[in-house]
């Protein structure tokens, strides 16, 4: 099963805040930034503090958060919501 995995710096400027419902969206794209039809793909999603890759995540989201909206054009939305 391919794997692919990319890190963000995510800060206040991303207006992230709990109790607030949040949707990202972004496009996959290749190492020559074309889009990559992301049909049959799944997603999770783990959010931990600065500088921890590997520790136990704050909040994890599984495929359920993800909406791909554009499976050809590799576009994809996650939505957080309030809890």
């Amino acid at each position: 099963m391919p794997l692919a995995t990319r890190l963000y710096n995510i800060t206040a400027s991303h207006e992230c805040f709990a109790g607030v419902r949040k949707v990202l969206q972004w496009t996959v794209t290749d190492e020559d930034s074309a889009a990559v039809d992301i049909t049959a793909f799944t997603f999770r999603f783990a959010l931990r503090k600065p500088g921890d890759v590997t520790g136990d995540p704050l909040l994890e989201l599984d495929n359920t958060a993800f909406t791909i909206t554009n499976g050809a054009g590799g576009i994809v939305q996650m939505v957080i919501v309030a809890a």
